[in-house]
């Protein structure tokens, strides 16, 4: 083996090696041993010319560099075959100077060096500071000045938990100039993220969501850079993102939650207190603990959401902030039953800060919240996800979390609560109003929204253990069965049809004009007075006339007897298929 050079050795005619043990001109040890194939000594020189260009080492004797190095046109050095640096002092138009080399074409670099110059005339001076600077150190500028000056405190922690979980363990220690070079080294780091283990759960990979998250946290980290002039280009430029696979959120139907809510009578008044107004409220986690004592209104049976509780690992603590949107505040009605269980937690709470007096003294002041942690203060927001999840397991009711809740809520108002628009329906999610264009000409009501409970009136009902022999019926009811006309809402009708044939499921959309044709008939069959309100109403054009009049002259109270026995159920199943052949 022949030294030909500085950290070149020959090995045979054709197969060189390049020995490279010593610090960079960035301070970092750069260890290489690699052999490769060159014609002459004059084409080895200039492969491990390219390797000290890569790896930023200089020539350790300057006056041989001096030497070596011509001057061969405006900021343009050249060092040998094709390896040229670019070196600017400090100037008006490049205040902390610039240099840099470059194993390229010297068209290649004149190029670079005219756009160099065309920047700097637009203010836009390629930073030295940032392109020397590690990925780690600039992961520290980017939180500092970027994340936590723009964004909300809690995206911002979700960027730093991304950037110093899996980011900056891989590429910390490169400097931001070295990442444009790392193409390939990225597009591995994106592939592998499919195969990182979930932390809270470790048999199972990070979900596809979260790598899309992680991939344009990096995304934007390097682009910041580029906008600051540390970079020339972004290396996440052409890399493929992760596969994204949209996973369908898993909710509970309007009978499974009703199942929910029964399986709460065997706990405790605060678990009780938490999952029911989850579930009957569609509330974020955050704003269920934002809630104050005085958000709760038990004469309209309304909570007003004003608070969102966060906790983020920079403030290192939980602490109260304004709903999450902007829309956020807003003024939800709840069932009776929910209600009653907060007065009942409102007990137990004073019961708890006076132990908390006793623990810390006279001088302890309780937060407004109605939730408190077991020090006495703001419950963190992640409890009660803890208190649902334990609870959802305990009962064997599936993977639906909290968020899921929420989802599950949304859509059963949407589908059983027909008193509702899609537009009042965002307005108690917190949404605002904007859901469709269209939708700007659709103004919701005030007394619309007080109807956002409605859906759990059968539960209500059902808790009241009401086994009545008798429905009481308004005239609009009446005249809606008689006529086929719609003079009261789907929901009365829904509710009727169910109570009358005393059913423990809920019918569908389906059948119910069936039932309501049958219960028509039963009526008119057995008392002559439906036959004449029939007659009336479809003898009077005016719906308007024909609601007041018929008030005057049939009266406002009716009562029909239900059905309870399950041979009578069957028998008028079988008379409703007779009379449904007949009509067809």
């Amino acid at each position: 083996m022949i030294k030909v050079d500085n950290n070149l050795y020959k090995y045979s005619d054709t197969t060189y090696l390049v020995a490279i043990k010593r610090k960079n001109s960035l301070g970092k040890l750069v260890n290489i041993q690699q052999y490769f194939e060159a014609n002459s000594d004059n084409d080895a020189i200039n492969y491990r010319n390219k390797l000290y260009a890569e790896n930023h080492i200089e020539i350790k004797n300057k006056k041989k560099q001096k030497k070596n190095s011509t001057n061969i046109d405006k900021y343009i050095y050249k060092y040998g075959k094709d390896y040229y640096r670019i070196f600017i002092q400090p100037n008006k138009l490049f205040p902390d100077g610039y240099s840099d080399y470059f194993y390229m074409s010297l068209k290649e670099v004149k190029e670079y060096r005219d756009e160099l110059i065309s920047k700097a005339k637009l203010g836009k001076v390629p930073t030295a500071k940032y392109r020397k600077m590690l990925v780690k150190d600039f992961k520290t500028e980017f939180l500092e000045k970027y994340c936590y000056g723009n964004l909300s405190e809690v995206t911002a922690d979700g960027y730093e938990r991304m950037l110093d979980g899996f980011f900056i363990p891989k590429f910390g220690n490169f400097t931001m100039q070295e990442m444009e070079n790392k193409t390939d080294d990225l597009q591995a780091f994106v592939n592998d993220l499919k195969e990182t283990p979930n932390k809270t759960n470790p048999n199972k990979m990070i979900s596809t969501k979260y790598q899309n998250s992680i991939y344009n946290v990096v995304n934007l980290f390097f682009n910041i850079c580029k906008d600051w002039n540390g970079i020339e280009r972004n290396p996440m430029k052409n890399i493929k993102p992760p596969k994204f696979k949209t996973k369908t959120t898993k909710i509970y139907d309007l009978e499974e939650m009703y199942n929910v809510l029964d399986k709460l009578k065997d706990e405790n008044i605060r678990d009780k207190y938490v999952i029911a107004i989850l579930v009957c409220s569609g509330v974020r986690k955050g704003e269920l603990v934002g809630l104050h004592v005085e958000d709760f209104n038990f004469e309209n049976n309304t909570i007003t959401v004003r608070h969102n509780v966060v906790s983020t690992k920079r403030k290192g603590t939980t602490y109260e902030k304004e709903t999450k949107t902007e829309n956020g505040e807003r003024v939800i009605t709840l069932p009776p039953f929910v209600m009653n269980i907060a007065k009942v937690y409102l007990k137990y709470r004073e019961e708890l800060i006076n132990k908390f007096v006793e623990r810390y003294g006279k001088d302890y002041v309780s937060p407004d919240n109605m939730l408190l942690s077991r020090f006495g203060k703001i419950m963190h927001p992640d409890t009660p996800y803890k208190i649902w999840c334990d609870f959802r397991d305990k009962n064997a009711l599936g993977e639906v979390t909290p968020h899921g809740l929420r989802h599950s809520w949304c859509t059963a108002e949407y589908h059983e609560n027909k008193n509702l628009t899609e537009k009042e329906l965002a307005i108690l999610m917190g949404h605002g109003v904007n859901i469709k264009m269209t939708q700007h000409y659709t103004h919701p009501k005030e007394s619309n929204l007080k109807n956002s409970s409605m859906i759990f009136n059968k539960f209500e009902e059902k808790l009241n253990n009401n086994n009545e022999l008798f429905i009481n019926l308004k005239f609009e009811q009446v005249a809606t069965i008689l006529s086929g006309k719609v003079f009261t809402s789907s929901d009365e009708m829904y509710d009727i049809v169910k109570r009358y044939y005393s059913l423990n499921y809920d019918p569908t959309y389906k059948e119910i004009p069936k039932m309501l044709f049958q219960l028509k008939k039963i009526l008119e069959n057995n008392n002559n007075l439906y036959k004449d309100i029939t007659n009336f109403i479809l003898k009077t054009p005016n719906d308007w006339e024909a609601i007041y009049k018929g008030k005057e002259l049939f009266g406002d109270s009716f009562k029909i007897e239900t059905i309870h026995s399950k041979e009578k159920r069957k028998e008028f199943k079988e008379k409703l298929q007779n009379t449904l052949e007949i009509a067809l």
